[in-house]
């Protein structure tokens, strides 16, 4: 586990992925606001798959931002039976939980 006092925390983050991966089965906990699960510029393709199935996210604070899961650029990717909680104040709580 790692922590931070400062900038926006990510539990996991997939930047400029390629190729096939699977992120399966993690739990992130985010109480101080911040990313769960961020996926930017991740290129997958018909035959090499991205998989992020039996995930559990929860994510809260009063700060800005709040998402459980952040989408930019994904393509291929294979969505599976993910658990989403969201709570608090922020002011974009919720925007991006699916």
């Amino acid at each position: 586990m790692s922590t931070s006092s400062t900038g926006t925390p990510y539990g996991i983050m997939m930047y400029y992925a390629s190729g096939s991966f699977e992120m399966k089965n993690n739990t992130v906990i985010q109480t101080n606001s911040g990313y769960g699960i961020y996926h930017y510029y991740s290129y997958g393709s018909a035959t090499n798959r991205h998989v992020i199935a039996n995930n559990v996210v929860v994510i809260g604070g009063a700060n800005t931002y709040n998402y459980c899961m952040y989408m930019y650029y994904a393509t291929f990717t294979d969505i599976i039976n993910n658990s989403f909680h969201f709570y608090g104040t922020g002011t974009t709580n919720g925007k991006s939980c699916c």
